[in-house]
């Protein structure tokens, strides 16, 4: 079950990604993660979808945008800027690319955005 803190994103998490798609876990450096199964790349990336990590220092923070496989763009080619990391035991990769999260937004939005901007080939 996760703190109370973080409670309203995991409702919000759950909602728009489905109860059974949505992991959390406070991690030993009191971070807490959320892991969102088998969401969807855009349109022809290979492959269709990825586990994203969501690495929250705060709730009212920003998190860290992460996943677990990098796509193969439609052109053929993978995108550049992508950094490799390991958060509890696991490779997960971020991508280092100017995007903005709007906390005016819901999660599924700047998330989806982010996933947009690791497909891109520019």
């Amino acid at each position: 079950m996760v703190d109370a803190e973080y409670a309203q994103i995991e409702g919000e998490l759950q909602r728009d990604f489905g109860p059974d798609s949505v992991q959390d876990k406070r991690l030993s450096d009191r971070r807490q993660v959320f892991r969102l199964k088998a969401v969807e790349y855009p349109g022809g990336c290979s492959p269709a979808s990825t586990d994203v990590l969501l690495l929250y220092s705060a709730p009212s923070a920003a998190p860290d945008i992460l996943v677990n496989k990098v796509p193969t763009l439609p052109n053929g080619r993978q995108p550049k800027n992508v950094n490799p990391t390991t958060i509890d035991g696991e490779a997960w990769f971020n991508y280092s690319v100017q995007w903005t999260w709007t906390p005016s937004e819901p999660i599924w939005r700047n998330i989806m955005r982010k996933l947009m901007r690791f497909a891109s080939p520019e």
